[in-house]
């Protein structure tokens, strides 16, 4: 088992995991960080089927928490098959995808200026390409700063 390096956060989001051949497995993201996702399957078979670990697949999350509901589908590698949990590791995302995914984290972690210090420090490769936007290293600079004046007043 490889050490995780990203904050975990506890959640309750419905998605869809979507295998290679259509194969789709339905479940509750319930562990998630920046790096990868825990999948709890609707049906205990479910966690089964696919190709094990090393599949490649697509996390589609139906993220209802945020203050705009929406979806987010991101790319992963199978890195963990159990009766009832798929552990996956992200592999990328769009930039629309990739947003919502941070947007989501940072709505949900109990410290949010960390997560995001955590973000900018450590970067996940996966998502290298959106680190890489013009203005986005400015941006995130201004909103670390504006995240911990909050937590210091």
């Amino acid at each position: 088992m490889e050490r995780r390096e990203y904050t975990r956060i506890a959640c309750h989001v419905d998605a869809v995991l979507h295998l290679p051949g259509d194969a789709r497995q339905h479940g509750l993201v319930r562990d998630i960080s920046f790096g990868g996702a825990y999948l709890e399957c609707m049906r205990q078979e479910a966690c089964q089927r696919g190709d094990g670990p090393s599949s490649t697949c697509t996390l589609e999350m139906r993220i209802k928490d945020t203050p705009q509901p929406t979806r987010a589908r991101i790319r992963c590698q199978v890195v963990e098959v159990t009766p009832r949990r798929v552990g996956l590791r992200f592999t990328g995302a769009d930039a629309g995808d990739y947003e919502h995914l941070r947007r989501f984290l940072l709505h949900n972690a109990e410290d949010a200026a960390t997560l995001l210090e955590e973000m900018q420090v450590f970067p996940n490769p996966a998502f290298s390409d959106e680190f890489h936007l013009p203005g986005f290293s400015h941006w995130l600079k201004r909103m670390l700063e504006r995240l911990k004046q909050r937590d210091t007043a």
